[in-house]
């Protein structure tokens, strides 16, 4: 079993960034999407991020001190109030550049580069059902839509030295 320890500055970091990290999954879906959501409920802190969702939309990213990974979970009514499209390519190309776009914003806010640098982007990935994701620090929340629906979005990252085999 994995512990993550609570003192890890990756956690510290995300702690200065909560407020960043929501405001910036909802000008993400309204940038893209041009949607208007709300935040659901308090954004915490875990040690794994959720997945499991009817579709689960991830993108990593990291450099040489860090990796980390953006998730974006919802279900058929969301997908049909953004896209209209159940398609899986559909879903991956309008998901993926929304947490392309996300990374982009994150690498724009200087608390986040002064504590994690720049990260580049890895290819997006789409699946169906329950994902498992490895322990990491992660932010977590769900945002509301105009049509009720619920987006599940994370940010989990962890500092290189830390990578299990």
């Amino acid at each position: 079993m994995v512990l993550l320890d609570p003192n890890d500055p990756v956690k510290k970091g995300l702690e200065q960034l909560d407020t960043a990290i929501t405001d910036i999954a909802k000008n993400c879906i309204y940038t893209i999407f041009n949607k208007q959501c709300i935040i659901a409920d308090d954004w915490y802190i875990v040690d794994r991020l959720n997945g499991d969702f009817p579709h689960n939309i991830c993108l990593g990213c990291g450099n040489d001190a860090y990796q980390a990974l953006a998730v974006l979970g919802t279900g058929n009514k969301v997908i049909e109030e953004f896209i209209g499209d159940m398609n899986s390519d559909a879903i991956l190309d309008a998901f993926g550049e929304m947490l392309n776009t996300y990374f982009g914003m994150l690498m724009d806010n200087p608390i986040f580069v002064e504590n994690f640098g720049i990260l580049n982007q890895a290819l997006a990935h789409y699946s169906a059902d329950i994902n498992f994701y490895s322990k990491a620090w992660g932010l977590n929340g769900t945002l509301i839509t105009p049509q009720k629906g619920s987006v599940y979005f994370g940010f989990a990252i962890k500092g290189n030295q830390q990578m299990q085999p």
